[in-house]
């Protein structure tokens, strides 16, 4: 699902490469059609075969008015990874219908442009375009024209991340996966809802790249970037998102388990401790 930035992973001299247009960070990244989508989590068809149903159903009313209590005014929300926008915008339309007179604004960001357009199109089909926004960033770029979606203050009420810890992990270690929970913490002044990947799913989509690569040669087969340095692993992973995030860096409290998917992957429900860390 969601996208991450890292240096393109093949030869431009390769004649299989299809180039991906820059997105607003300056960075490139090159495609193989043996390895689109595998290599970053930017499928293209993501939704068919991970429907938002999975995720929406654990938003439940009781979560959705809790993100309400604590917020008044206009509500800011940030999903991270967003693809093609279908999850940004069932969150986007609960939100509506659980209080329908609030002034809702959700941004969604992903690295994919060809992704970006999709969810823009699909905002505009689904009359949510003056409300919802999406724009091509790279969350872990440090530069100041990669944040050009961030509004003024630079704080959202609610952040989402689903389906993207494990690509930032796979592709910036362990220490990325660190900057980018920190960065999150930065990014919202109540609310975060996290979805976690466990181990076995790092298994797999290294399987799933090695399989789209099994033409190559050994010496021309690329491995996941990060994978050999990464030592949190096994049931670790998961434990070191929630201590990093419920670190004083952080500042989050955790607030329940909303979920977990037919993936295995849980759902949690943190926010930001109103006392100063």
């Amino acid at each position: 699902m969601d996208s991450l930035a890292a240096a393109a992973l093949y030869p431009s001299g390769n004649t299989l490469l299809r180039k991906r247009k820059r997105t607003d960070h300056g960075a490139s990244a090159e495609r193989h059609p043996d390895t689109d989508g595998h290599v970053f989590g930017n499928f293209k068809n993501y939704y068919e075969f991970n429907p938002t149903v999975e995720r929406m159903k654990f938003l439940s009313a009781k979560v959705l008015r809790l993100l309400f209590e604590r917020i008044s005014g206009t509500l800011r929300c940030l999903d991270i990874g967003c693809n093609t926008g279908d999850l940004t915008l069932g969150l986007y339309h609960a939100l509506v219908s659980c209080k329908p007179a609030a002034d809702v604004r959700v941004t969604g960001i992903d690295l994919d442009e060809s992704l970006v357009e999709s969810a823009m199109q699909n905002a505009r089909r689904s009359n949510a375009s003056d409300n919802c926004s999406f724009k091509c960033a790279d969350i872990m770029s440090a530069l100041p024209s990669g944040n050009a979606w961030l509004p003024k203050d630079g704080i959202f009420d609610l952040v989402t991340v689903f389906g993207l810890t494990m690509w930032i992990h796979l592709h910036h270690g362990d220490a990325g996966l660190q900057a980018f929970l920190r960065k999150v913490s930065k990014l919202t002044s109540s609310f975060l809802i996290i979805e976690t990947h466990p181990w076995k799913c790092y298994k797999k989509a290294r399987k799933r790249l090695r399989q789209r690569q099994r033409h190559m040669n050994e010496c021309d087969w690329k491995d996941f970037p990060e994978w050999k340095s990464i030592c949190y692993r096994g049931e670790s992973v998961v434990k070191f998102i929630h201590d990093e995030l419920t670190s004083s860096k952080c500042g989050f409290v955790f607030k329940e388990d909303i979920g977990m998917t037919v993936w295995g992957r849980g759902i949690k429900l943190y926010q930001k401790s109103s006392k100063k860390v």
